[in-house]
Formats: C-alpha cells, structure tokens, sequence
C-alpha cells in the first residue's frame, strides 16, 4: 500500500536491509514496517481514491432489415351474440 512519508527515518521493509525514507515522498510500505512508521507517526496511508468508471459501451443494434412489409394490425375481434 502507499504511504505519505511524514518526517526522514531509517527502516526495513524485509526486516535485513535498511533504507532511507525522505519526508514528503510517497512510497509503497511492506506489511512488516507499515504498522511501526504509522503507528511511530512517521508515516501515513494515502486514502485511495474511487476510480472513475468508465460506462460501458453498448453496441448499436440495428433493426433487422427484411423483404416482407410490415403486417397490417390485426382488426379488433367482433362478437357474436344475440342483437
């Protein structure tokens, strides 16, 4: 995860070798030295922000094209019955 670096400290990732991390950087902190900086207050987490999406494409669909015309609508059925 990425860390605003808050003041200069030596520190491990691995816990073997030391670097330096420089205040007013950011830097990707391992799971081994990420509790001790923030809770020490040398380092904090960058709040990840939402990712903006992209909406999906739809692809345009076209009406079917055929050779038979459109049928006529169909007429209202008549009742039967007596007058």
């Amino acid at each position: 995860m990425l860390y605003d670096i808050l003041i200069d400290f030596p520190g491990s990732q691995d816990g073997s070798v030391t670097e330096q991390f420089v205040a007013g950087t950011q830097r990707e902190l391992s799971d081994y030295l990420a509790p001790l900086a923030v809770s020490a207050g040398w380092a904090r987490l960058v709040e990840p922000t939402p990712q903006a999406t992209e909406p999906v494409a739809t692809p345009d669909v076209e009406p079917a094209v055929t050779d038979d015309p459109e049928p006529a609508p169909e007429a209202p059925a008549r009742r039967r019955g007596r007058h």
